[in-house]
């Protein structure tokens, strides 16, 4: 049954959005074109790329604690989140803080690209600005 259901509704989203005709009905309330500063779109994409790798640092994180000690949480009594902040918390932390430090690591690598994009954009501004008022120094230096 589950197997059906995801294989009807892959069905659907392929016919709405790989279909051979491209005046679908939802793409006459996009605008035609979108300007986004390309520091923006780099930062949007470095965030949703590294938040999936620390959700899923967390998720592993979460999973690798017991999960007795939620039982037995549960059984003192406990609310849902006084045996999170007083159980699976603290453990939890001590899972997860290598994977994060490794992503910190990596993410602080990656920014760098986002600062070659933003250099390029300078480049390409200054060129045009020398190319316009034959005084090349005066962008190159600043």
């Amino acid at each position: 049954l589950l197997n059906n259901s995801l294989y009807s509704i892959n069905e659907t989203l392929n016919e709405w959005f790989a279909s051979s005709d491209p005046n679908h009905e939802w793409t006459s309330y996009l605008p035609d074109y979108i300007d986004v500063s390309p520091f923006i779109a780099g930062v949007l994409t470095i965030g949703f790329i590294f938040g999936a790798y620390m959700a899923e640092t967390f998720r592993g994180a979460i999973m690798a604690v017991d999960k007795g000690e939620l039982e037995a949480a549960k059984a003192y009594g406990m609310s849902p989140v006084l045996s999170f902040r007083r159980i699976l918390l603290p453990q939890m932390i001590r899972h997860a803080l290598p994977g994060f430090g490794n992503n910190w690591l990596v993410l602080l690598k990656t920014t760098a690209l986002v600062s070659i994009i933003g250099l390029e954009d300078m480049v390409r501004m200054s060129s045009l600005a020398a190319g316009t008022t034959k005084m090349p120094f005066t962008f190159y230096m600043a």
